[in-house]
């Protein structure tokens, strides 16, 4: 019994060590989430702002990120309790409940990764409430901001050859199937051609870098959305891309461009 007592001792005592080294490992990713929400209860977003990753500031504005905080409640924070966290190479994830001033707890998960010396938020991730009905075959996991880019540059490529060889099947052949379904070649011939005139300005807008104006986001139905604009003379060039996945790579299904003098949103 002695025995038992010494070895279910060394088992707790080992269980409190790893626990605490832990609790070491992954203080640091605690400190970032709780600097992050101090500045966004003081009203400081550009001070939040600063905790966020590269890539996370690349595909979120400062009043994106301020939208989104307090469509959740998330800037009526009091204390976090943290729960799980975790810590693999550079990047870490740390889960608890954020205690809002009416004490109410929403879960919060958080994603990091380590930039140089400090941690960083690279994602946010706020469960909804209620009832949330997904089909299994539509969860398509978002893609990296590398690659979002790459769709937005491939597409604005694809129509600048389209309008520079007056040839829209260009475009069409680069088409999800969805979209050649719905519109014939004679169809997107008709829509853009008229785009052919002021072809210099999709020229330059695409050897630029396009300006996200929201997070991507993909809908129920697997539906990559794609927001932005390019900054052209004293234009812009609003786009809205919409991507869906065929046979495992993303297509084009929707296109649309708006072009404004800057002074307009």
């Amino acid at each position: 019994m002695r025995k038992f007592f010494k070895i279910v001792g060394v088992i707790f005592a080992i269980f409190i060590a790893a626990f605490v080294v832990i609790m070491f490992l992954t203080k640091d990713l605690a400190n970032t989430a709780e600097e992050f929400f101090r500045a966004i209860k003081s009203s400081d977003y550009q001070k939040a702002y600063s905790y966020l990753s590269k890539d996370f500031q690349a595909v979120t504005t400062p009043q994106q990120l301020k939208k989104f905080i307090e469509a959740n409640r998330l800037n009526q924070y009091k204390e976090i309790e943290w729960g799980n966290r975790s810590i693999s190479g550079k990047k870490g994830e740390i889960e608890g409940s954020l205690i809002t001033q009416d004490n109410n707890a929403i879960p919060i998960k958080l994603f990091l990764v380590k930039a140089k010396d400090s941690w960083k938020i690279y994602g946010i991730k706020k469960p909804k409430a209620g009832i949330e009905e997904t089909p299994l075959d539509n969860q398509i996991a978002m893609p990296s901001v590398e690659t979002i880019y790459k769709l937005i540059k491939e597409a604005t490529d694809v129509f600048v050859n389209s309008l520079k060889n007056g040839d829209f099947s260009i475009l069409y052949n680069w088409c999800a199937s969805s979209c050649k379904n719905e519109y014939s070649l004679d169809d997107i011939s008709k829509i853009f051609k008229r785009f052919i005139p002021i072809r210099d300005l999709f020229i330059e807008a695409a050897s630029q870098k396009p300006i996200l104006l929201e997070t991507p986001k993909i809908d129920i139905k697997g539906v990559l959305n794609l927001k932005g604009y390019y900054d052209v003379g004293y234009s812009k060039l609003f786009f809205e891309y919409e991507f869906m996945k065929e046979n495992g790579k993303w297509r084009l299904s929707g296109i649309l461009y708006k072009i404004k003098p800057k002074d307009k949103k």
